[in-house]
């Protein structure tokens, strides 16, 4: 679905801050900035005044108490709200319980003073998809029913115009998963409104709240709020508890109420004081008379509780659905690389296996082919014997000729043994990083590690000929391996974190000779002879 048609959006949307809400809170909360505290009283006071003054069915003066009580509130709790990602929910939810508590106290002095018959029930009003004025209040109950991270992505999207993909950093998700969100919380709106029997769509709610809820404050109220909060945090009036704020503005309109009903009583006090106190009496008794439908939605909404309940813990469940959903996949990829690994090491041992084959058999042939040099050398020396006739010396002479060759041929079928055994095995290991017959033939030309460098080495069960391999990379050192070496049964196994090449030489030395009866002595040409040691 396009962003645009998904959730509709303010015509123009609110700049992104270059300093979040909480950097600014953090900075007064730590450092005691009142110019960063001021900063986010004039970035939010439009969404709180807003609220409180739907929440106070449009007095100023009330929805301006509130406001004052809300930010007190923040600059007294700075040090724990700043470490909130979204500061707009908190706002949002505080507002509203300030503004309720101005207004349910008014209630109760308006009960106390107006007759019975003042507070008669009146049927609630048809709200129609298009009465967005007697909607908006309906929407505010459905605001508070969600879930506080489905509501910070809406006051996100709506209020400060935010794109999904910062929504997404801000609230630890990715950008798709953001739009998801916000789509889902839109659709639970809906169905909120839908139980109250207003019938929409989700683009006419996102418009509904892109629109309205930045109401705008009154000209200096955003610095006679900064100055307030300030002034009251600075002089410890929160001491009381998280409730204080509500005490202190519910304790100025008893007050206030206090001095209204002491000059009614006084009668005679003046008419002009009089009929400027019926005045507001008969204000505060129309209020009342449209308070009666907000508590009847009100009751309705407890009543569905039970269920909106249990629809949002199962909305809940759904992050915690995905969780264990991940957490599967990955162990599911742990298990199929752990079958690779046990694969890979059951075809290594098969690689192995069948190269100490190839190796004997090379071996043999070889061992042939020196019992043909030995025999070419013997008639090679026969036809030179003077002390033979010349008849056998040229017999001789013949038979060498022969005898070279069956060398050359045998020679020829050793090399095209090897050759073959190689891509046999190499093909059988495949991407393993292990180089079958790596020694025989041309030479593979490798660097050996640095004389400081940090090693490790794993050699499990291997046959001679590989260790020796590994003896000689490490060491640079060419090895001449005696024949009999292959007629050696058993495997080395070696096992070194974190050593040196000299430590490794040392011990694949030790291991040799250890494990395997395989001594290494000195060459006439620099090299090592691998050679079995004495009989133990």
């Amino acid at each position: 679905m396009p962003e645009d048609a998904a959730t509709p959006r303010s015509t123009a949307p609110a700049a992104t801050p270059a300093v979040e809400d909480s950097e600014l809170l953090r900075r007064y909360a730590d450092e005691g900035s009142e110019t960063a505290f001021a900063e986010l009283v004039r970035r939010r006071i439009g969404l709180v005044y807003a609220v409180a003054l739907r929440h106070t069915h449009g007095d100023r003066h009330r929805a301006e108490d509130a406001t004052q009580a809300v930010f007190t509130d923040l600059a007294r709790k700075a040090a724990t709200l700043a470490r909130r990602p979204v500061l707009a929910g908190w706002l949002y939810r505080s507002a509203q319980y300030a503004a309720a508590g101005l207004v349910r106290a008014e209630q109760r002095r308006q009960a106390r003073e107006q007759q019975a018959h003042l507070m008669e029930d009146e049927s609630a009003p048809h709200c129609t998809p298009a009465d967005w004025d007697k909607v908006r209040p309906v929407l505010d109950e459905a605001l508070n029913e969600i879930d506080e991270r489905d509501r910070d992505a809406i006051l996100l999207r709506f209020f400060d115009g935010r794109p999904f993909a910062e929504i997404g950093e801000r609230l630890r998700l990715t950008e798709n998963a953001a739009r998801m969100r916000v789509e889902r919380a839109l659709d639970k709106l809906n169905a909120a409104l839908a139980r109250r029997g207003i019938t929409s769509t989700a683009a006419a709610i996102g418009l509904a709240l892109a629109h309205p809820i930045g109401t705008a404050a009154p000209a200096g109220l955003a610095a006679t709020v900064t100055g307030t909060a300030l002034a009251q945090t600075a002089a410890g009036i929160g001491a009381a508890g998280a409730g204080g704020w509500l005490a202190t503005t519910m304790g100025m309109t008893k007050l206030q109420i206090g001095i209204a009903t002491a000059v009614v009583a006084a009668g005679g006090a003046g008419l002009a004081t009089q009929a400027k106190t019926n005045a507001e009496l008969r204000r505060e008794i129309a209020a009342l008379r449209v308070e009666p439908h907000a508590i009847t939605a009100l009751h309705a909404a407890n009543r569905r509780l039970a269920s909106v309940a249990a629809e949002v813990e199962l909305m809940r469940s759904d992050d915690a659905d995905l969780t264990r959903l991940e957490q599967q996949v990955a162990d599911a990829q742990r298990a199929v690389a752990s079958r690779k690994g046990l694969a890979d090491e059951a075809r290594l041992a098969r690689v192995r296996a069948n190269e100490h084959a190839a190796r004997a058999e090379i071996d043999r042939m070889n061992r042939e082919g020196n019992a043909l040099v030995k025999e070419y050398k013997a008639l090679t020396a026969r036809a030179k014997d003077s002390s033979l006739s010349a008849a056998e010396r040229e017999s001789a002479s013949a038979a060498g000729k022969l005898k070279l060759e069956v060398i050359r041929a045998k020679q020829s079928e050793v090399k095209a043994f090897i050759a073959s055994s190689r891509e046999a095995l190499s093909r059988e290991a495949g991407d393993l990083a292990y180089q079958p017959l790596a020694d025989l033939g041309k030479p593979i030309v490798r660097q050996p590690p640095a004389a400081d460098a940090r090693i490790s080495l794993h050699l499990p069960k291997v046959d001679p000929h590989s260790a020796l391999s590994a003896y000689e990379f490490y060491s640079g050192k060419k090895i001449a391996r005696d024949p009999s070496i292959a007629q050696l049964r058993g495997a080395i196994d070696l096992e070194m974190q974190t050593a040196t090449p000299a430590e490794v030489i040392q011990a694949l030395q030790n291991a040799l000779r250890d494990q395997m009866n395989i001594v290494l002595e000195p060459a006439p040409d620099g090299g090592l002879v691998a050679r079995p040691g004495p009989p133990r």
